[in-house]
């Protein structure tokens, strides 16, 4: 007599398959839900899987497979074993200050659709699994409007009733951003760092933008010279994130010379061949200028300067100044050289 083998694996709620062993003989399965076949698939050699997600609706259903053989008759039948589902239902925290366009969270499979209601309203539907098995996200953007806002996501089930609630935590940006002073003689650009959501920052001058640029692996660059004409300038990095919603802004220290800016110059005796001195604060060079016009120059090294001055200054009386400049040629510092014969 030829034997028959049919198995059927424990089932859980709102699954989308029933799977199961069967013997080489067995080349169809039906499912059968309260005595009615619902559908029928060839098996796989000594498996099967068999769709039943829509058919089975309550725990309490007889749910069986039954097994056929290659002429079409029922040959062997197993009872499935319905495991009942805990319904949960999660929501993420929703970032006010970072204006976030959706809520985010997880679902258990009796949930099919989820709705946001702001202060007691119901503002939003959306389906569930829409971001992945057991996964939601529901728009949520124009309707928070207040950090005090009472914010709950509702899940319904098949026949529309809310078997699930879970609230919304509504909180404060963690937004990270920094920005560096801008000396207006030395620097071109403002430099900085940004936490993650800060995608893009732009640079503010008297509230105006003036300029931006996207940020990378956490810092940015944002080009200066020549948007800042004054210290009394009101400048400001303004942090964006990916939707294009300002979520920060700091202020930026604006000085037209370094702290500490110093420029010296040793008394010259007329027929030295060089005139010494030290220059600090980002000097890059000195102008030697004799009675208001500029005759020779010279580079600053490790903060010290030599500029050749024998034939230029003449008389005790001959006025002369050393003027340092930064890299960019602005103007530093100007001293007064004591002249002597």
């Amino acid at each position: 007599k030829e034997v028959y083998l049919l198995t059927a694996d424990e089932y859980e709620m709102y699954e989308d398959y029933i799977t199961g062993t069967n013997s080489a003989n067995i080349v169809k399965v039906q499912l059968v839900v309260d005595g009615v076949v619902q559908n029928t698939t060839g098996t796989s050699g000594e498996n099967y899987t068999i769709w039943a997600g829509e058919f089975i609706t309550d725990p309490n259903q007889k749910v069986e497979i039954y097994g056929l053989d290659a002429s079409g008759k029922v040959v062997a039948k197993t009872d499935v074993i319905i495991k009942k589902i805990e319904t949960i239902l999660t929501a993420n925290d929703y970032n006010f200050d970072n204006h976030d366009e959706y809520v985010f969270g997880k679902h258990s499979q009796d949930i099919v659709k989820v709705k946001v209601f702001v202060n007691g309203r119901d503002r939003m539907t959306a389906t569930t699994n829409n971001t992945g098995r057991g996964k939601y996200k529901i728009y949520a953007r124009q309707y928070i409007t207040d950090f005090g806002d009472e914010v709950v996501i509702k899940g319904l089930d098949r026949n529309g009733k809310v078997i699930a609630e879970a609230k919304v935590n509504i909180v404060k940006s963690k937004t990270e951003l920094t920005a560096s002073t801008f000396i207006m003689t030395i620097d071109e650009s403002i430099t900085g760092t940004a936490s993650s959501d800060v995608k893009q920052v732009k640079l503010k001058v008297n509230g105006k933008i003036v300029n931006q640029i996207n940020t990378k692996n956490g810092k940015y660059s944002l080009y200066a010279q020549g948007l800042i004409t004054s210290e009394k300038d009101v400048v400001s990095v303004c942090a964006y994130n990916e939707e294009g919603v300002l979520i920060k802004e700091v202020p930026v220290d604006v000085k037209y010379i370094m702290d500490g800016t110093e420029l010296t110059a040793e008394p010259y005796q007329i027929g030295e061949e060089l005139l010494t001195g030290t220059a600090t604060g980002g000097a890059n060079k000195v102008n030697l200028v004799v009675n208001g016009e500029t005759v020779n120059h010279a580079f600053v090294k490790d903060g010290k300067y030599s500029v050749y001055a024998l034939g230029f200054i003449k008389n005790s009386s001959d006025k002369v100044e050393v003027v340092s400049f930064s890299k960019l040629g602005f103007e530093l510092m100007r001293t007064t050289v004591d002249i002597t014969k």
